[in-house]
């Protein structure tokens, strides 16, 4: 066979290779003519070669691995968010009766409860700030207060008094407890918002079924 048959055999078959036909089969042939007719040998993929598509596979993975990630991260935030949002003012009908020596600042109070009920809530932290620098506020203010630093992204100051709220057991703790889950879901102290949710569930408190939601997420 003279050397012009050969390379017309072999640009036959680079043809048929193009066109995805006996692709396996024409590679083989392919590597044995120039072997045998030219002495050349193809090389095997190197070991760089192959790290590199490891590496490319790897990447890949921790990338959508990433993403997945990500999106329950995302998903956990927008739900602790949309919580909060909906989250309304614990009425209180005894509000106007209290005693006046009780409390010696009634105007600020009032107004700061008008200010949570329309949700004026910058406005019901300066009054209630005002009020708490005279020692003025119970248990149902500080709550008030930690609800309005939660729903104006102040959720470092809104934990302290939370916990506090939660800790002394008041009528209030339920609701201190939900909430303080929340928060540390936006502060992303998300094992401390797991094991209250754990608790809210185990005991069927309140919000135990939104705490079932939230609980799928961070898990």
């Amino acid at each position: 066979m003279t050397d012009k048959d050969k390379n017309k055999i072999i640009e036959e078959d680079l043809n048929k290779l193009y066109s995805n036909k006996g692709e396996n089969e024409l590679r083989a042939k392919w590597s044995n003519s120039l072997k045998e007719d030219y002495q050349i040998e193809k090389k095997k993929n190197s070991t760089f070669q192959i790290f590199r598509y490891a590496v490319a596979a790897i990447l890949i993975i921790g990338i959508g691995t990433f993403t997945i990630s990500f999106f329950l991260v995302d998903k956990l935030s927008n739900s602790s968010d949309a919580f909060i949002a909906e989250f309304e003012v614990v009425s209180n009908p005894n509000y106007g009766q209290r005693n006046a020596e009780e409390v010696q600042t009634p105007s600020l109070l009032k107004d700061a409860y008008q200010d949570m009920l329309q949700e004026d809530y910058q406005s019901a932290i300066l009054n209630y700030n005002l009020a708490d620098e005279q020692g003025e506020l119970g248990t149902y203010e500080h709550f008030n207060l930690a609800l309005s630093y939660l729903k104006t992204n102040q959720t470092e100051k809104s934990i302290p008094l939370l916990n506090k709220i939660v800790n002394e057991g008041s009528i209030y703790q339920e609701e201190s407890n939900w909430l303080l889950s929340l928060a540390y879901i936006k502060a992303k102290q998300n094992q401390r918002a797991k094991d209250i949710l754990i608790n809210i569930i185990k005991s069927k408190s309140y919000k135990f079924k939104q705490a079932q939601q939230l609980l799928e997420l961070i898990n």
